[in-house]
């Protein structure tokens, strides 16, 4: 009997010491973290929200995004040749048009000359190289005008549209020219507003000179306010601004780092082109002609007063961005977001990042899961 009361004591004194340091253990799980572990997780995140910005959706239905534009409360998502319009308040998928083919309001994809969206007057313009179509919102074909021009970009001016056109020699012409035109609403040209010389071309010129990766065609252009505005990054700035006329109204010229051309870059070029479809052959077969410096903008967007100027410049793993106010006609700042691009250097002037209300959106190629994301970040 002795015994067993010992036992039964035992076996109370283990329960107890038990209790106890699970109490001890729960006290501990609830212990609220220190000020100073909160500021520390603050500032990774933090950190984290300027790598990649704020997730707001994920875009189940794109496959290969190739340029993006926000409009009242839409956002339009251009996969190749297809459409796809969310709401801005749930990114719900609101309606989806656009497919591939010859027929009217069709398009084939090209990644080096891709389709071309322009969101704008309550329509939504497609077009590459030598097609336009304009849709309604709600995506139904409003008109596909015919033209006798070819063009690397094009984009609608008040009721006129300016245009990037390569002018091919002719007889009593030794060299082609690259041209910035304007036309009226029928298309018909009204007057040329800026021109260059294209870089002498043909086999016995790429034998020599090699395959230029920094396409000489592309100007770019985007419009504000009845303005439009245009840089040429073959020769650099000013970037031109002119009324929705053609006529000049002043240079702007950025104050943007230049970047010597360097080995490891054009290896990066090198590698990456041996992994683009339309590009390996190239790559293997060609020699590549790489400028001394890299392109002083990569592209460029405005809005409203302000230019966005989006440079090859890089700091912490973000990519710069120029903002200067033609208002006062000032740099404002240096911006550093997260780095938007589909390709190691600029092939077309699409993009897949706009800014509206001082917010920066992107789309964010998500690997892993094979998904692309719309991320946000606030710029301040």
């Amino acid at each position: 009997m002795k015994n067993l009361q010992i036992l039964i004591i035992l076996l109370l004194s283990v329960i107890l010491i038990n209790c106890s340091k699970n109490e001890k253990g729960d006290n501990k799980k609830e212990e609220k973290p220190s000020s100073a572990a909160i500021d520390q997780q603050q500032k990774e995140n933090d950190k984290m929200n300027s790598m990649v910005g704020k997730k707001l959706a994920t875009l189940r239905e794109v496959v290969n995004a190739t340029t993006i534009e926000i409009d009242g409360d839409e956002l339009f998502v251009l996969d190749e040749v297809v459409v796809y319009v969310y709401s801005m308040k749930d990114f719900k998928l609101l309606r989806k048009f656009g497919r591939e083919g010859d027929g009217p309001g069709e398009f084939v994809y090209y990644p080096i000359t891709p389709v071309m969206m322009v969101v704008i007057n309550d329509e939504v313009v497609l077009c590459r190289f030598n097609k336009i179509a304009f849709f309604s919102r709600s995506g139904k074909l409003i008109k596909q005008p015919r033209h006798g021009f070819f063009f690397s970009q094009l984009i609608p001016i008040s009721e006129n549209y300016a245009a990037v056109v390569v002018k091919f020699a002719g007889p009593d012409e030794d060299q082609a020219k690259v041209l910035l035109k304007l036309f009226d609403h029928s298309f018909k040209e009204i007057k040329t507003i800026y021109e260059r010389p294209y870089p002498k071309g043909g086999e016995e010129s790429l034998q020599k000179v090699g395959y230029r990766i920094f396409r000489p065609t592309l100007i770019y252009l985007d419009t504000s306010k009845d303005r439009l505005f245009a840089f040429d990054p073959f020769l650099g700035f000013p970037i031109k601004v002119y009324d929705k006329n053609g006529n000049l109204l002043k240079d702007i010229f950025l104050d943007s780092k230049k970047i010597k051309m360097t080995e490891s870059f054009k290896e990066e070029i090198m590698d990456w082109m041996k992994m683009h479809p339309q590009l390996k052959d190239i790559a293997i077969e060609m020699k590549i002609a790489f400028p001394e410096y890299i392109p002083a903008l990569r592209s460029f967007l405005v809005k409203e007063d302000k230019i966005y100027a989006y440079t090859y410049h890089r700091k912490d793993n973000l990519s710069e961005f120029i903002l200067f106010d033609t208002s006062k006609n000032e740099i404002v700042k240096k911006l550093y977001l997260p780095t938007a691009e589909r390709n190691v250097v600029q092939l077309s002037i699409n993009r897949i990042y706009t800014i509206k209300d001082n917010r920066y959106y992107y789309l964010f190629d998500n690997y892993e899961e094979e998904t692309w994301e719309l991320h946000m970040v606030e710029i301040k």
